[in-house]
Formats: structure tokens, C-alpha cells, sequence
């Protein structure tokens, strides 16, 4: 999942950047930008799971209207 700098707007992949001056060595959850150093948190657990449930309902929701168009 690519994130965009709020700040400068480079594209990268957080995944692969850590933050130079953080003494946790990509261990913390925060964002850093690979070129202005802007420093974002990354998402918390509990938005990482209501994604998650939101996903797996627009999906059943998705299969419902399927089965009513076919009936």
C-alpha cells in the first residue's frame, strides 16, 4: 500500500522506510518520508480492524445484492 507525503507529496511503500533518527530501527509505527522527513503515526490496531470488518461486510452486502438480481 503506497502512501502519499502530506508535506512534500513523494510516493513511497512505508513498509520499506524507517525513520533515521529513531533509536527503534523501524520497530514504532510511525511514517517517515523518505524525502522531506515528515513523520506521520501509521494507522492504530483498532482502524486496522474496523477495516477489516467494514471489508468483510461491503463484501457479504456485495453477495446479498448478487443473490436478489439473480432470484
Amino acid at each position: 500500500m503506497s502512501v502519499k507525503c502530506a508535506l512534500c507529496g513523494c510516493v513511497f511503500e512505508p513498509e520499506e522506510q524507517s525513520c533515521a533518527v529513531c533509536p527503534t530501527v523501524g520497530g514504532c509505527r510511525v511514517i517517515c518520508c523518505p524525502r522531506c522527513g515528515y513523520a506521520v503515526p501509521g494507522e492504530s490496531s483498532l482502524v486496522q480492524l474496523w477495516r477489516r470488518i467494514r471489508r468483510k461486510t461491503n463484501a457479504v452486502k456485495g453477495m446479498d445484492s448478487d443473490i436478489r438480481q439473480a432470484g
